[in-house]
């Protein structure tokens, strides 16, 4: 192909890309059809068609191939068909994003001038409106009643359509007239828009009953979409109109009207009203009718008896329902006439008169008619006679002058007025007072005498006795014939005393110096009063300050102190009794004006002050500190005696002396002064406190140690030592002393003998006991455990026996310690035997027993009290069994005090009386022990007898 052809080619291409799309409108759901241009018959056979939406292949056919496929948006949904002429692309169903830009693209086998290649499509989605709705106050009210809405308020509805393509169109219609409106579109996505148009309008009667539509439409509806809201239109009263008789309706009549209210809905409530006062009455009918515009009429009939105070009032009838609770009612009003016979009132009821003025009564009326009408005048129920010369009166006019007031015009005067319908008279008379100057007198109270202590106001009044008016204008208040104040004060500059009541003079908080004599002058309209009769106030005070004054210079301790309690003004009346202070503690039982201390304690170093009380109060009370000196006095002395053991090697002595001011304390050794580390004493002080629980003035402590090894040699030494205080002043000093020396605990316990032995039933010499100690030891006997003497001399008043025998120990004590030592004492009594015998294979063997002290024994026997030695020295007898053996056995036992016997009897029974003997033996021998048991208790319970009794003894 040679250039020329190529550009002329290029040339054809580009008036074919340049040309015009063609729109193409579908409603979704719908098929598409895009029908592209060929020519076979001029360009030849195709070698391919491609179609594109938005530069993007959906569709591809070549012939040459065979080839056919769908792509893209529009895979398994698009069909290509082709004929000599036209290469129809169709896909169905039309969706909402099918829209765009659609381009065909035909390629021939050869190439010629003038043949379609491209074409191209604007594919527009025609989709009809999803929803409409209309919205009243946020709430979907399509097809809807709405309201109640009051006549002449705002009102808003909206009409809302989403999901339309192109965007629908909104309009509002009401009686077939089109209604303006606010329209906004929003975009809710790529492929739905909402659209609402917003209608303001004012609800008026003429939307009662009617409907308002929304019209919505787009190129996808053949028909619109419509859609209605009907308002509930509330409406006020249209009119209200009253009818009846409202002319010459006599006083006491009734009165016959009826309000009719129209075009309300709801209904209307009418209400009647005389004035600005509602009307009610038993006789009240209402009634309501439903028109057939959907408006109610209202009637109401109303009868009431009228007075003269409705004449020329308003009688209102008001009509309101709920619309009017802003707008306010309907109303309609006519105003009544009534005919009444006069009616009279006075402006003043009270008319004072000074005597001898001229007075002038009046009296005003109503009455209906107002004219003609006579008058005439009543003093006190009597008629007057005005025809007199002291009187003034006009014709059809409620007044009369009278001149030169008396006294005895004093009264209540009435008018009466008569006109065509009857007679009216004052209710009220009024009431003449004739005036004079009023005469006062003068109370006080509290009544006097006053307490200025109390800080009392004291009231005075001027109360006025007789006069008219009895009200004063003012009060002149005078003490002591002076002029003290006048009341009320109502002068510049001085106007805060201007609303005070004059009659009344406060004297506040009232002391001395408002004593004196009161009286007073009231002044009312007439003039001025004479002087009030003068009343007196005294006035009762405490006395005054009370001064300390003391009869001596220095007062010390322990003597006496004589106070006077010093007062310039006892107070009135004169004070009698006086209190005394200590600190701020009052001291009991004291009230004369001296008081005298004996003795002074420390509680009297202290502010000390009186005051003088009368009947009214107590007077002040002025501080002296009292001084109190104390001379030197020992709270703790030196005991007379002072003793330490040998083996300490630290003393202390104390003594404590009290005195103010401070004294000076000072030790002795014998008559020498002793230093502090002279010669191994040692001193120490300590000041201590007063004390006033114990009444102790400041005291020294003053401790003196040593060691009594340094300044004594032996036991038997002793030193004297003195602790001297000495107070300032030149007093005299004084002294405590003690007498020291060194103790030791009981050394040696000597005994006049260290064994005693005592013939039984004997009373033996006393025994000595001595001990070396001090101090001086103290002694006591003990015995078996208990104290039986608490004196050195052991004594035994009566005769021992054998319960006595044992150690009796000597007990030597001091407070340094204690020793003993014992006597041991034995008691020896002759021998005592008993007999026991027994049977032993035919042989009796009789046994002597023996009891003594000493216990060596000497025995012998006999037999019919002849001494048988063949029978043996011992204490066991041994018989054979024979016929000799016959006869009385007896046993002699002795010691180194004495002896006794005992015996038996041996029959001729043998063996078996020996036998019964031997039991009997044994039997004697059982009773024996219980007896020697026996025996024993006894004699422990004598020994605590025998011993209580030489306690007794003892001690005496």
């Amino acid at each position: 192909m040679g250039s020329r052809q190529l550009i002329h080619v290029l040339i054809m291409l580009f008036c074919v890309l340049t040309k015009e799309a063609k729109d193409i409108k579908v409603r979704t759901g719908q098929p598409t059809k895009l029908y592209c241009d060929i020519n076979r018959s001029k360009c030849g056979d195709v070698h391919s068609i491609k179609w594109y939406k938005d530069n993007n292949r959906v569709y591809v056919y070549s012939p040459v191939s065979n080839f056919k496929n769908s792509e893209g948006s529009l895979v398994d949904r698009a069909v290509m068909s082709i004929d000599n002429n036209t290469a129809l692309l169709s896909f169905s169903p039309t969706r909402y994003s099918d829209e765009g830009e659609y381009k065909c693209e035909v390629t021939y086998l050869d190439v010629h001038r003038g043949c379609p290649v491209v074409k191209t499509f604007h594919l527009r989605t025609l989709e009809r409106p999803r929803y409409q709705r209309i919205v009243y106050h946020g709430n979907t009210s399509t097809n809807a009643l709405v309201g109640p809405i009051h006549e002449g308020s705002q009102t808003v509805l909206s009409c809302e359509s989403g999901g339309g393509r192109p965007v629908p169109k909104i309009e509002w219609y009401f009686q077939n007239r089109l209604i303006e409106g606010e329209e906004s579109i929003s975009l809710q996505s790529n492929i739905s828009t909402t659209v609402e148009k917003q209608i303001r309008f004012r609800v008026g009667r003429e939307h009662l009953g009617d409907k308002i539509y929304c019209r919505v439409s787009n190129e996808a509806m053949i028909n619109s979409m419509e859609a209605f809201v009907q308002l509930d239109v509330v409406l006020k009263p249209q009119t209200t109109v009253i009818t009846g008789k409202v002319d010459d309706i006599l006083e006491g009549e009734s009165a016959h009207l009826q309000c009719i209210s129209k075009g309300a809905r709801p209904a209307a409530v009418l209400s009647w009203y005389n004035g600005s006062k509602p009307l009610h009455s038993d006789q009240v009918k209402h009634v309501a009718s439903l028109l057939g515009d959907g408006t109610y009429v209202t009637q109401s009939k109303i009868k009431f008896p009228v007075t003269r105070l409705d004449h020329n009032h308003k009688v209102i009838c008001k009509a309101s329902n709920e619309v009017t609770e802003v707008s306010g009612p309907q109303t309609a009003d006519t105003k009544l006439n009534v005919k009444f016979a006069p009616f009279l009132r006075t402006r003043k009821q009270l008319v004072q008169v000074k005597e001898g003025d001229h007075l002038n009564i009046s009296c005003e009326y109503e009455g209906n008619p107002r004219y003609p009408v006579t008058v005439s005048w009543m003093k006190d129920h009597a008629l007057v006679n005005t025809n007199s010369s002291r009187y003034i009166t006009r014709e059809e006019s409620a007044w009369i002058i009278i001149r030169s007031v008396k006294m005895a015009d004093e009264g209540n005067y009435t008018c009466i007025v008569r006109n065509s319908i009857g007679e009216g008279r004052l209710q009220t008379p009024v009431r003449v007072t004739v005036l004079t100057v009023p005469l006062v007198r003068l109370t006080m109270f509290p009544r006097s005498p006053v307490s200025e202590a109390r800080r009392q106001n004291v009231t005075l009044h001027c109360e006025v006795v007789r006069g008219k008016p009895d009200t004063l204008l003012r009060v002149q208040w005078l003490m002591d014939g002076m002029l003290l104040t006048e009341l009320p004060q109502c002068q510049p500059p001085n106007t805060s005393l201007c609303g005070l009541d004059p009659n009344k003079l406060i004297l506040e908080y009232v002391n001395r110096e408002f004593e004196g004599n009161y009286s007073c002058v009231g002044f009312n309209k007439v003039g001025g009063s004479p002087r009030a009769v003068a009343v007196p106030l005294e006035v009762l005070y405490p006395p005054g300050e009370g001064k300390v004054v003391i009869n001596s210079e220095l007062i010390y301790k322990d003597k006496e102190a004589t106070f006077s309690c010093d007062v310039g003004n006892f107070g009135k009346p004169p004070a009698t009794e006086f209190i005394w202070y200590i600190g701020n503690s009052a001291v009991v039982g004291k009230t004369s004006k001296e008081w005298r201390v004996n003795p002074v304690i420390l509680g009297c170093k202290s502010n000390i002050s009186c005051q003088a009380r009368n009947s009214v109060g107590t007077g002040t009370r002025s501080l002296r500190y009292i001084e109190v000196l104390a001379r030197p006095r020992f709270i703790q002395q030196l005991p007379v005696y002072t003793g330490s053991t040998r083996s300490a090697r630290y003393v202390e002595l104390v003594c404590q002396v009290e005195c103010f001011p401070r004294c000076q304390v000072v030790w002795l050794h014998g008559d020498i002064p002793i230093r502090n580390m002279m010669n191994g004493f040692s001193v120490q002080e300590r000041e201590v406190g007063a004390e006033t629980a114990r009444n102790t003035f400041p005291s020294l402590l003053s401790a003196l140690s040593f060691n009594p090894h340094e300044i004594i040699i032996s036991n038997g030494d002793q030193v004297n030592l003195t602790c001297e205080a000495e107070g300032a002043g030149g007093q005299p000093p004084i002294r405590s002393s003690t007498v020291f020396r060194l103790e030791y605990p009981p050394e040696v316990v000597q005994l006049s003998s260290s064994e005693l032995t005592v013939i039984e039933n004997t009373i033996p010499g006393p025994i000595l006991c001595s001990a070396d100690g001090f101090p001086q030891p103290q002694i006591q006997w003990r015995f078996n455990g208990h104290v039986i003497q608490s004196e050195p001399l052991l004594r035994f008043s009566e005769g021992v026996h054998r319960g006595m025998e044992g150690l009796y120990v000597c007990e030597a004590w001091n407070i340094h310690g204690s020793t003993s030592s014992a006597v041991n004492v034995k008691v020896v009594f002759p021998a005592t035997c008993s007999l026991h015998s027994k049977v032993v294979n035919t042989v009796i063997h009789i046994r002597c027993e023996g009891v003594g002290s000493p216990n060596e024994f000497s025995y012998s026997w006999s037999k019919d009290n002849k001494t048988v030695e063949k029978l043996g020295n011992g204490n066991t007898l041994v018989l054979e069994s024979t016929d000799e053996m016959e006869g009385t056995y007896s046993c002699f036992i002795n010691n180194s005090v004495g002896g006794s016997s005992c015996n038996t009897e041996v029959t001729d029974q043998g063996l078996s009386v020996l036998a019964q003997a031997d039991v009997f033996i044994g039997f004697l021998g059982i009773s024996a022990v219980v007896l020697t048991s026996l025996m024993g208790i006894l004699l422990v319970l004598w020994r605590r007898k025998q011993r209580r009794k030489q306690r007794r003894k003892y001690n005496r």
